[in-house]
């Protein structure tokens, strides 16, 4: 097996040989570090090989209720898994001051990509119970398909720019999500090849990188913006922005998506959260270094719901649930 260090993007031969970790060190000089070593993740090609043989069901261009987005899903009876991927096209772009793009900076940037979608994966995070009553746990993995050229789905805008800067007890990056979610909720069309309902993530060269930030001086985050641009891709909003509380309150496409989010968890007896600046370590995909903390139950309910679809078309009687 070989390894990835998201911290400074290089292949492993083994899995952690330079001893690459995250340090930061806060007022009272103590180190606090994290690895940043992640197991190189299957290529979707690889994926498809390894379960050819199983009792699989696929449903394609899957969309949430919540947004206008769509995703590709495999239930897995053999396996006991959930597969969820995205298809995607990257969009290398010469940010602001910044130099172009070298051949070598986008194979190492995309490798991080795709690689960094595996702290989503969670073992056991869905529970199917058949209609004789068996329960049965699902493991959840992620994956970045780039490999269906025109049938993407969602693009991913990767734009050079600066490392992260140490400023004082903080270490700041430009990070840039656009994050539009289609227009007319009623018409119930999936999002379309071309224009219509592309997702752009617009992020730097440098976040697939894992980065530490100072919490109250002495405790270390680990931040990855990828890791967290992803959960828009699967339908997720942002938490530390304010939800409307009702369906009127919404005054645009974003504000819709994520109060139809909130609709969802209610759906599925998910507590909602308090949202907007004042629940900051409520964030989605808070705290890394503490998975799977950071990743609750309520992230997972676009992929309950597409489990669920799966087998509904598929005729398999049961029932799903985080």
């Amino acid at each position: 097996m070989t390894y990835l260090c998201l911290y400074c993007m290089s292949e492993l031969p083994a899995a952690n040989p330079h001893g690459c970790n995250l340090l930061t060190v806060d007022d009272d000089a103590t180190n606090h570090t994290f690895s940043g070593i992640v197991p190189m993740k299957a290529s979707v090609a690889e994926l498809k090989r390894s379960i050819a043989g199983n009792n699989t069901h696929l449903l394609e261009d899957f969309n949430p209720s919540c947004r206008k987005i769509a995703f590709d899903c495999i239930v897995d009876t053999t396996a006991h898994k959930v597969y969820v991927i995205v298809r995607c096209k990257f969009d290398f772009v010469r940010g602001p001051g910044a130099g172009a793009w070298s051949g070598a900076e986008k194979a190492q940037t995309e490798t991080a990509v795709l690689n960094c979608v595996q702290f989503w994966d969670r073992a056991g995070a869905l529970t199917y119970t058949s209609i004789t009553g068996a329960v049965t746990a699902y493991d959840v993995e992620f994956f970045i398909d780039t490999s269906r050229g025109g049938a993407y789905r969602q693009k991913i805008r990767t734009q050079t720019a600066d490392k992260p800067r140490y400023i004082g007890p903080q270490i700041t990056m430009t990070c840039n999500a656009l994050v539009p979610c289609g227009t007319g909720y009623a018409d119930g069309a999936l999002p379309e090849h071309g224009t219509g309902y592309q997702l752009d993530m617009q992020i730097t060269q440098y976040s697939p990188m894992l980065f530490p930030a100072q919490n109250n001086n002495n405790a270390c985050e680990v931040l990855n913006a990828m890791a967290h641009e992803f959960g828009h891709m699967i339908g997720l909003p942002d938490e530390y922005l304010a939800i409307p509380a009702t369906w009127l309150l919404c005054a645009s496409d974003s504000d819709r998506a994520a109060y139809l989010w909130t609709r969802r968890l209610v759906a599925e007896n998910i507590a909602v959260p308090p949202t907007g600046p004042n629940y900051p370590a409520l964030t989605m995909m808070n705290k890394i270094e503490a998975r799977p903390t950071g990743f609750l139950d309520r992230h997972y309910v676009t992929v309950l719901e597409a489990a669920r679809y799966t087998c509904a078309r598929n005729g398999i009687a049961g029932n799903w649930s985080v």
